[in-house]
């Protein structure tokens, strides 16, 4: 098997992402149990498998990142509607995460 050399940037954005993605489906457990909303639960999942994936340097970590993305958006707009505040808080950190996953030492 070919070793494949991870940059840095690479895996400290990988480990972010699957931190991010245990706290966010664990809130989003306790949200569950409390009957709140399913969103975060399954965006932690998505959210740390995004970041196995982009450790083993996969490029299904980029298209479940978009759909999860896609999916933030559709979920903030149909809770929030487009008053701007609700929408900026639900989906400006993913849209952060999303510009780190573009940066050349990383894809």
């Amino acid at each position: 098997m070919q070793y494949l050399r991870r940059s840095v940037s690479l895996v400290l954005l990988a480990f972010v992402l699957g931190v991010v993605g245990v706290l966010l489906a664990a809130g989003g457990a306790w949200l569950v149990v409390l009957g709140g909303s399913w969103y975060y639960l399954l965006a932690g999942i998505a959210l740390l498998a995004v970041g196995v994936l982009l450790y083993r340097r996969r490029q299904a970590a980029l298209w479940l990142f978009a759909a999860l993305f896609v999916a933030t958006i559709a979920w903030s707009l149909w809770e929030a509607g487009l008053d701007w505040w609700p929408l900026a808080t639900r989906c400006g950190v993913l849209f952060v995460l999303g510009l780190l996953l573009l940066l050349p030492s990383v894809v």
